[in-house]
């Protein structure tokens, strides 16, 4: 038997990629604030996502002392200082 017509899977998965010219980009990190109150804008309107789906949290990162959390998505801000935004 020959494997001479064998080819490696493009992927880790063994799975063979269709486009092999495709690019693809992920984004792993982003970190910004908004100075738009109140939170709830930032969640629906920037986001796109409905607030129902946020937890309240008491407690935040960075001097921030409150903040929404869904998923991987963290938002924090600040119920003493409205000038830092929401981070």
């Amino acid at each position: 038997m020959t494997l001479k017509n064998q080819c490696a899977p493009l992927t880790n998965r063994g799975v063979e990629r269709t486009n092999k010219s495709a690019v693809e980009a992920v984004v792993d990190w982003v970190q910004v604030t908004f100075h738009i109150t109140p939170i709830s804008a930032v969640i629906e309107d920037v986001i796109g996502l409905p607030i129902t789906l946020f937890k309240k949290r008491n407690s935040g990162i960075y001097f921030y002392n409150r903040g929404y959390e869904f998923s991987n998505i963290k938002l924090y801000y600040s119920s003493d200082d409205e000038s830092m935004g929401i981070h």
